[in-house]
């Protein structure tokens, strides 16, 4: 461990102390304590207010990966990639930077209640100058009152792109109400984005490549 933050260094000195807790989310009945959970975020908050994590153990493992990320803001990426750098070696336990893209997405994210399907949400991803610009489109869209669409949306992209691609080659993202006959303007529901990503190739990062 090689941090020069004292609030990094604390942070794992704590996650130190509750390695064998942490190690025992391999097992469906365990549950990380509230007063540990705290601690986490305190020590997070200290380090930077946007940095979070969570704690899930690998399929078919006994290894429980820390996941960190920054919760969409950019200015916490590399608070991000120290705290993970600087993270001590712990056995059974992997501290990762950013929510990968998953192996699985979903067809259907339930929000309180609130059931988002892939093939309700419509994408546009373009090329302009370098730059990647996604629009995504939903029915019946109001951008100016709490919309739990929009978070499950932002579920499926981390889990289809990850989330470290999409704060740092998704240069844009615009919300829009879905026209009447979406195909006809050339619009793909979301199941489509990966592959459609993935056409693009290898793009300029603004942030972070070495990671990858």
């Amino acid at each position: 461990m090689s941090a020069s933050n004292p609030n990094i260094q604390s942070f794992w000195h704590l996650v130190g102390d509750h390695v064998a807790e942490l190690r025992s989310l391999v097992s469906d009945q365990a549950a990380l304590s509230p007063e540990f959970l705290e601690a986490l975020q305190d020590g997070l908050t200290a380090i930077d207010p946007s940095l979070t994590v969570f704690c899930t153990p690998e399929e078919e493992s006994t290894m429980v990966n820390m996941v960190f990320g920054c919760d969409g803001y950019r200015q916490g990426i590399d608070q991000v990639l120290e705290l993970v750098a600087s993270a001590p070696v712990m056995e059974g336990v992997r501290p990762v930077a950013f929510s990968p893209r998953a192996n699985y997405v979903p067809d259907g994210i339930d929000l309180n209640g609130l059931l988002v399907q892939l093939e309700d949400v419509y994408f546009s991803l373009q090329q302009v100058k370098g730059n990647l610009h996604l629009d995504l489109y939903l029915d019946d869209l109001s951008l100016h009152e709490d919309d739990l669409r929009v978070e499950a949306v932002l579920m499926f992209l981390e889990a289809i792109i990850g989330e470290f691609d999409l704060m740092t080659r998704i240069h844009s993202i615009d919300w829009h109400d879905l026209p009447s006959d979406p195909e006809d303007h050339g619009l793909k529901t979301l199941n489509h984005l990966r592959s459609s990503y993935d056409a693009f190739g290898p793009l300029s990062a603004d942030y972070g490549m070495l990671l990858h």
